[in-house]
C-alpha cells in the first residue's frame, strides 16, 4: 500500500461510543494505523469518559477533544477518517472524499446503521467493522481501492438510507378498507394512486365507495405522483418523507410494526414534534385521518437534503446520548 494516510480523524459524532474511543487508543490499533503511515491521530470523544488532551503513545501524537461547531475542516485536513455510523458524518466525509472506515455500534437497539454501512460497503464507497475488528480490518483493507461517491449527491444518499422498496401489504391493505376510504372521502377525496411495491395485490384501476383507485408497483421516479398529490400517505422511508417534504405537500406517514428495528418510528416521533407531519400505524390510520387538521402542518425548512441528513442523525443520536 504507497498511500501514507499520516493524519487520521476519529469521530464519534454527539454519540456516546465509548468502545471506540478505547480501542482507538490500544497499542494493537495505533501500530496497525502506523503501518499505513499514519503519525497524527485527531480524536473526537464526545461525551466519553476519556479527558481531552494531547499526548504521544505507540510514536503517534495523540489529541482528543470533545466537540467543535463544525468538524469539516478536521474532516478536510485528514487522509484517513474512522467514523461511526451516523448519517451525516457519513455523508461529510464522502463530500470531502476521504478514505472512509466505519466503526458500527453493535451496543445499538436497531441495525439502521449497519443496513447503511454494508450497502456503501458493497458499493465500495467505504469499509465498515466492529470496534473487535477494527485492528484486523486496518491491517488487511486497501483505502486507496474505494470509489468515490458520486458527486456525494445528499439527495441521492437519502436514497440509500431508504432503500425503498420495502414489502408492506398491511398499508395497502389498509387504505382499502372501506372505513379508511370513508374517511379519505370525508376530507374530500376522489382518487387514490397507490404504490403496492410487491404487495400480493394487482395493478389496476377501478371504484370503490366512491372513489377512483389506481394501483401500480413501481416507477422509476415517484416525484410526478407526489407533485400531483394534494395528500401523500407514506411508509416511514427517510427518502419518501424527503420527497414529499420537497414538494410541501401534507404527509401522513404510517410506520411498519412489523419492522425489526425502530428508526423509521423515532423519525416520524420526531418530524410530528416538530410539526412536519403526522404519524399512525396501520390500526390508527382511520381515526387519525378522522381526527387530524394536515393543515396545521409546518413546512420542513427549505427541504434541504443536506440538512434533512442532519436532521435524521440528530434524531438517531438522541438515545445513545442518553445512555
Amino acid at each position: 500500500m504507497s498511500e501514507k494516510y499520516t493524519k487520521v480523524f476519529v469521530t464519534v459524532g454527539t454519540t456516546r461510543f465509548d468502545l471506540l474511543c478505547e480501542y482507538v487508543m490500544k497499542p494493537p490499533v495505533l501500530s496497525a494505523l502506523k503501518k499505513i503511515g499514519c503519525k497524527e491521530v485527531m480524536l473526537q470523544i464526545g461525551n466519553s469518559d476519556l479527558e481531552p488532551g494531547s499526548y504521544e503513545k505507540e510514536g503517534i501524537s495523540i489529541s482528543l477533544y470533545r466537540y467543535k461547531d463544525n468538524i469539516q475542516e478536521d474532516i478536510k485536513n485528514s487522509d484517513l477518517v474512522i467514523s461511526h455510523a451516523g448519517a451525516g458524518s457519513c455523508l461529510e466525509t464522502l463530500e470531502w472524499k476521504k478514505p472512509l472506515l466505519v466503526v458500527v455500534n453493535e451496543d445499538l437497539m436497531d441495525n439502521h446503521q449497519l443496513e447503511l454501512a454494508e450497502r456503501l460497503q458493497v458499493d465500495g464507497h467505504l469499509y465498515y467493522c466492529t470496534c473487535d475488528t477494527l485492528e484486523s480490518t486496518l491491517n488487511d483493507v486497501d483505502f486507496s481501492l474505494l470509489n468515490p461517491f458520486p458527486e456525494a449527491d445528499p439527495a441521492l444518499f437519502i436514497k440509500y438510507l431508504d432503500i425503498g422498496t420495502t414489502r408492506f401489504d398491511l398499508l395497502c391493505e389498509y387504505v382499502m378498507k372501506p372505513p379508511v376510504l370513508s374517511a379519505l372521502k370525508k376530507i374530500g377525496c376522489k382518487e387514490v394512486m397507490l404504490q403496492i411495491g410487491n404487495s400480493d395485490l394487482e395493478p389496476g384501476s377501478y371504484e370503490k365507495e366512491g372513489i377512483s383507485i389506481s394501483l401500480y408497483r413501481y416507477k422509476d421516479n415517484i416525484q410526478e405522483d407526489i407533485k400531483n398529490s394534494d395528500l401523500v400517505i407514506s411508509h416511514a422511508g427517510a427518502g419518501s418523507c424527503l420527497e414529499t417534504l420537497e414538494w410541501k405537500k401534507p404527509l401522513l406517514v404510517v410506520v411498519n410494526e412489523d419492522l425489526m428495528d425502530n428508526h423509521q418510528l423515532e423519525l416520524a416521533e420526531r418530524l410530528q414534534v416538530d410539526g412536519h407531519l403526522y404519524y399512525c400505524t396501520c390500526d390508527t390510520l382511520e381515526s387519525t385521518l378522522n381526527d387530524v387538521d394536515f393543515s396545521l402542518l409546518n413546512p420542513f425548512p427549505e427541504a434541504d437534503p443536506a440538512l434533512f441528513i442532519k436532521y435524521l442523525d440528530s434524531v438517531f443520536k438522541i438515545k445513545d446520548i442518553e445512555k
